[in-house]
């Protein structure tokens, strides 16, 4: 190294003065001396400030949304209710991290008891959340141990977890493990449940899947893939419309004599929908080919539809069951004011003229069978409330008077003589229940003017029924004693 002044080449002793000129001269970073080692902060501002967020979303955070969790379960057991659940919140026990409630669902004396475990948020990851997505509250709804004595069974597997958001929006997840159920000597295995409802203000999302049910005892039976999804809108009368579709890919039934029955790819549907003023019902159910023991079925397919029906008459069908679960009356006393409202429903359902259209078709190795049905109810003309007929007569003045259908069925000759045999069907013949056609049994059944004719011979005449007894009438008393 040389002295940047005078150029003297430095003695490794003059690297710091150069001793010709006097010139400092500063030593390399290779040979300057090491620094102390300074003490370092295990955490510093930043990772203080993350560390308490986290503390602050996963601690104290639950307490705050704990109340919000409360208002918003209160929000899904309203929504419970618009349903038609009725249900009612028996207790609810708040936490820091979590709460507790004890829930009703359904009418008066069938109540079933659900414990509902509420989990608060807003990372509520102790219950099995782990998504990036806030929420208020995670809900898991199971049956109670202790249900009432007409309470239907539900398994206690089966676990409903509701995920309620901040925005107020939920959506729920159903699932059930297999599990199996003894009864005697008969056995169902349950292979298991998923799937989810998606309320969203006045609409409502639906779908279930499940691998299938297999049952054994006096007969063998399974039931294979089964399918439901389903998507309705409530309208501002509170009628819910929309549609809803099953699958069912494969049914089985063993008999112990070696027969049996097999169905494949079973689907239905049904829809609902309001249109010039009235509610309109249709559907269908299709089967691709069946087995009935040793008859080979090809396709089936059933559809129907029921038009014309008063959306006034079932919002006050709505109305009066809502009150009828309300009502704190003993089982008679119940069953009465459920007569008389079913009695105000049938008056006002029949009112408008309801009409029901029905077709069904099947093919076999001998043809086609078909049959179509058509009933309708004329409206109801004015009338004075004095002319009205009572609840008790109410059905018989409807059959008598305004009830008119007409019921026919096509099958072919060779399917009806091979599956009834001979005899029989020669007794149907001589009695008119049959008709032959040509290569075809028919059968036409007519009703009008409260008389049911079947190929032209009456076979029943309403006015020629018993009346109904009155409701609610006491027994005749019985005279004294003499003493």
């Amino acid at each position: 190294m040389n002295c940047p002044k005078c150029g003297k080449e430095l003695h490794p002793d003059e690297r710091i003065v150069c001793t010709q000129c006097g010139t400092p001269v500063l030593r390399t970073y290779t040979e300057m001396p090491a620094p102390r080692p300074q003490r370092q902060p295990l955490l510093g501002g930043p990772a203080w400030a993350i560390l308490g967020a986290v503390f602050a979303i996963l601690v104290i955070a639950p307490a705050g949304v704990g109340f919000r969790a409360r208002e918003s379960f209160n929000a899904t057991v309203g929504q419970i209710a618009a349903l038609g659940l009725h249900p009612r919140v028996v207790a609810y026990r708040q936490g820091w991290f979590g709460s507790h409630a004890t829930l009703d669902l359904g009418v008066r004396g069938m109540e079933i008891v659900l414990d509902e475990r509420i989990e608060h948020g807003p990372y509520p990851f102790w219950a099995g959340w782990y998504s990036v997505i806030p929420v208020a509250a995670i809900i898991d709804s199971r049956a109670a141990e202790n249900q009432g004595p007409a309470a239907p069974p539900l398994p206690s597997e089966l676990v409903v977890r509701t995920a309620i958001y901040l925005n107020g929006r939920s959506r729920m997840r159903v699932t059930m493990p297999p599990r199996t159920v003894t009864r005697g000597i008969s056995q169902a295995n349950f292979l298991g449940l998923d799937g989810e409802i998606a309320p969203l203000g006045d609409q409502l999302r639906v779908s279930l899947r499940s691998p299938g049910i297999v049952g054994r005892g006096l007969v063998v039976w399974s039931i294979s893939d089964l399918a439901f999804s389903g998507d309705w809108r409530r309208l501002s009368n509170g009628i819910w419309t929309g549609g809803s579709e099953s699958t069912i890919r494969e049914a089985n039934l063993a008999l112990p004599n070696g027969h049996g029955i097999n169905l494949e790819l079973i689907s239905a549907d049904s829809s609902s929908k309001l249109a010039q003023g009235m509610m309109k019902y249709d559907g269908s159910l299709r089967i691709s080919s069946a087995v009935l023991g040793v008859e080979r079925i090809g396709s089936f397919a059933l559809a129907w539809e029921l038009k014309k029906v008063d959306p006034a008459a079932i919002e006050a069908w709505n109305r009066r069951a809502q009150a009828l679960a309300a009502m704190k009356l003993d089982k008679q006393a119940l069953m009465a004011e459920a007569q008389s409202g079913l009695a105000d429903f049938t008056r006002a359902l029949a009112a408008k003229g309801p009409q029901l259209d029905a077709n069904f078709q099947t093919s076999t190795s001998d043809g086609d069978v078909t049959a179509s049905l058509n009933l309708s109810i004329t409206p109801e003309q004015a009338a004075t409330p004095a002319s009205q007929p009572e609840a008790g007569a109410l059905m018989a003045a409807i059959l008598k008077e305004r009830l008119f259908g007409k019921a026919t069925v096509h099958a072919p000759t060779a399917l009806v003589d091979r599956v009834a045999g001979a005899d029989k069907v020669n007794q149907l013949v001589q009695n008119r229940a049959l008709v032959k056609d040509g290569s075809q049994y028919v059968i036409q059944a007519d009703f009008a003017g409260g008389k049911l004719t079947m190929n032209g011979k009456e076979v029943l005449d309403v006015a020629k029924l018993p009346p109904p007894k009155p409701r609610g009438s006491a027994p005749a008393a019985h005279p004294p004693r003499a003493t």
